[in-house]
C-alpha cells in the first residue's frame, strides 16, 4: 500500500468522523432548544 493510499483512507475516515459529530452536535443543539422550549432549566452539558 502507497503512503498516499493511506493518507486518502485517513482522511476520508477523519471526515466521517467531522460529519459525525457535527451531526451529534446539531442533535444535542435541538435537543437544548426543545428543552428551553418546554421550560424545562435543567439542560445537561454532558456531550
Amino acid at each position: 500500500m502507497s503512503p498516499t493510499f493511506i493518507f486518502f483512507c485517513f482522511y476520508q475516515y477523519s471526515f466521517l468522523l467531522n460529519t459525525g459529530f457535527q451531526r451529534i452536535q446539531r442533535y444535542n443543539a435541538i435537543c437544548r432548544i426543545q428543552n428551553i422550549y418546554e421550560g424545562n432549566s435543567e439542560i445537561d452539558d454532558n456531550v
